[in-house]
């Protein structure tokens, strides 16, 4: 089956997304906006580590998202999900700009509808699972 064009866009916006937030942090252009952020409480260093693996992970999840992995679409949106979490709390708290946390849910949620709509779900079930073997192990089949 052909990958569905709404599969395609929203895995490129993801790179594209998690790419900034890349620039932002080795830019420095990311600082000032940690320290404002719903985790400011936290040392700048631990932001940026944390940064730093959220986009890569996310980058590797949009392209096996590309490759038809079923996985890699539920593994990006329990990780956004997570922060969102993290987000709902420095909004309760009132440390978390309202704009922000509404854009960020907004675009949480329109990922979501597109990589779960019925042509995504049959592309990512017809998609070859990608299995790892031991390299001992005879081929099957």
């Amino acid at each position: 089956m052909t990958r569905p064009i709404s599969v395609t866009v929203v895995a490129w916006v993801i790179v594209a997304i998690e790419f900034e937030a890349l620039i932002g942090v080795f830019s420095g252009l990311a600082a000032p906006i940690f320290k404002t952020s719903h985790f400011s409480t936290l040392p700048l260093s631990v932001l940026i580590w944390i940064t730093l693996f959220s986009a890569s992970f996310c980058i590797a999840f949009a392209f096996f998202m590309l490759k038809g992995a079923d996985w890699a679409r539920i593994a990006y949106l329990g990780l956004k999900g997570l922060g969102i979490l993290g987000m709902l709390a420095g909004f309760l708290h009132g440390t978390t700009n309202p704009v922000i946390f509404i854009s960020v849910t907004a675009k949480f949620a329109l990922f979501a509808f597109f990589l779960f709509r019925a042509d995504a779900n049959a592309y990512f079930r017809s998609a070859v699972p990608m299995v790892i073997s031991r390299i001992d192990e005879p081929p099957q089949g």
